[in-house]
């Protein structure tokens, strides 16, 4: 956003774990998940959601909303898990990425596809490569699938409480045998991961629209 800002760009963005992001734009989240966007028509030329749609109960309703403030030849990039990729369908609930309650929605580029073209928006782009989470999420469905699913790596390393003691047992035997297995899985999945990518499977990709000009 800073970088973006020395640039020269008119940045708005929502970040509920950023006080600076969270209040720089204006967007206002109903009972019923519908979001309002408090601009006017054709406002932005480009508009970003990482990781954001499968989190909201109304995607068609904030894909609709976003092509009212977004200009005519405007672009729209969305990054979403991908869940007709061969990972989400190999590891099924054991899939890292999965990540029930908190991703109401799963997209595949063609379904997204389709709800974005309800509201003028046609995609010219689509990157499947991540790797700072590709292979991660290999590795960690993986593990689920030898050690139960219940994501000890990833919860480790997103918040360590072994060091503060605040694990039971059974958490800590997870971590400690996860860490083992990683150092042959690692390697591995990172092998894996490139190797789904070269046949056009990623476990997320990005796909950037641009709005119909009127």
């Amino acid at each position: 956003m800073r970088a973006q800002q020395l640039k020269g760009w008119e940045v708005h963005s929502v970040d509920p774990y950023s006080s600076v992001a969270s209040h720089t734009a204006r967007v206002t989240t109903n009972k019923d998940g519908t979001v309002l966007l408090d601009y006017p028509d054709a406002y932005f030329d480009a508009i970003s959601l990482w990781y954001v749609l499968e989190h909201l109960a109304n995607p068609q309703q904030v894909l609709r909303e976003l092509s009212r403030v977004l200009r005519p030849g405007g672009y729209l990039l969305i990054a979403v898990q991908d869940f007709s990729s061969i990972q989400a369908r190999f590891f099924g609930p054991r899939w890292l990425i999965l990540d029930p309650p908190r991703h109401l929605w799963h997209f595949s580029p063609a379904n997204l596809d389709m709800l974005a073209k309800r509201h003028g928006l046609r995609r010219t782009a689509m990157s499947r490569a991540c790797v700072e989470m590709g292979p991660f999420t290999i590795l960690q469905s993986t593990l689920n699938i030898l050690l139960g699913n219940r994501n000890h790596l990833f919860r480790f390393l997103k918040n360590p409480r072994l060091s503060r003691g605040r694990v039971s047992w059974t958490e800590a035997g997870g971590v400690a045998a996860s860490i083992a297995l990683s150092t042959v899985l690692g390697p591995l999945s990172f092998l894996a991961y490139w190797g789904l990518l070269a046949i056009g499977s990623g476990d997320v990709f990005t796909a950037y629209y641009r709005k119909d000009a009127q």
